[in-house]
């Protein structure tokens, strides 16, 4: 499979797990670029790869492990209003409700971001990447019971923190 052909099928996939990984769009995009060429010089092997989609994730991943992460990926994420809507929301939330909001976001992105990496790296492929269970472990190279136990002890100590934090 060429590389031009992996962009449209999994390029959307794949922007969702580096944006969500480098933290900020400038990042996310040298994230994404770097994946991509990375795939450009490995092009054989992914003809081989059974799972391309998954291939690109675990290479994004590996990347950003690698180094591609820096203090500007815990930078907070401004609310995105449609282009669409003329910047309008009609029958929006209350700046009040809005507010709460975007502090429960913050802090579900802060609870996600102390976790250890091997927990955290699980969930973000699940849940920004759209990896399945079996696509992480195999990205990981992790036997499935492990990434279902990784997955669950870190979503139990996001929900142990999170009450913690709702309750004080």
């Amino acid at each position: 499979m060429r590389v031009e052909e992996l962009i449209e099928p999994y390029g959307p996939r794949l922007w969702r797990l580096c944006r969500h990984l480098a933290g900020c769009a400038e990042e996310a995009e040298e994230l994404y670029q770097q994946t991509f060429l990375r795939a450009l010089e490995c092009e054989k092997r992914l003809d081989r790869e059974g799972n391309p989609g998954a291939w690109l994730c675990a290479t994004a991943a590996g990347l950003w492990k690698s180094g591609l992460r820096r203090a500007a990926r815990r930078a907070a994420i401004a609310p995105m209003v449609s282009e669409e809507e003329g910047g309008m929301v009609p029958d929006g939330p209350t700046p009040e409700e809005a507010l709460l909001r975007r502090e429960r976001s913050q802090r579900a992105a802060r609870l996600l971001d102390a976790l250890e990496e091997k927990y955290r790296l699980p969930l973000v492929l699940h849940y920004s990447g759209g990896l399945a269970v079996e696509e992480i472990a195999a990205t990981l190279r992790l036997p499935v019971g492990t990434v279902k136990s990784r997955m669950a002890r870190g979503r139990a100590k996001i929900k142990q923190e999170w009450e913690a934090w709702s309750h004080g």
